[in-house]
């Protein structure tokens, strides 16, 4: 596993491993991830109206449209979407073991 990868557990969220492993030293015994990758071209997630968004709903069309360059272009809220790679892991405190 890399430590440059995105994790889930559930699917709807994506989360750096670190973020697993915290809560391994934190007491829990294993945690079971589905291995997520970046969405490249696909829908993109906004944060200001945490929901997905199509290419073109973004724009002067957005009451939070703030374009990064402070003109136009992307706007700062976007972030890539994720979607499943297929690999699933068990993490424990002493590896982590493709299932």
């Amino acid at each position: 596993m890399s430590y440059f990868k995105y994790y889930t557990e559930n699917g709807d969220y994506a989360f750096p491993l670190s973020e697993f492993q915290d809560r391994i030293l934190e007491g829990e015994k294993e945690i079971t991830l589905l291995e997520m990758k970046r969405d490249i071209g696909g829908v993109m997630f906004c944060r200001e109206i945490v929901g997905l968004v199509e290419k073109g709903d973004c724009g002067n069309i957005c009451s939070f449209y703030n374009p990064c360059n402070g003109v136009s272009g992307r706007c700062r809220h976007l972030q890539n979407s994720f979607v499943r790679t297929g690999k699933k892991f068990k993490l424990t405190a002493n590896k982590t073991k493709e299932v």
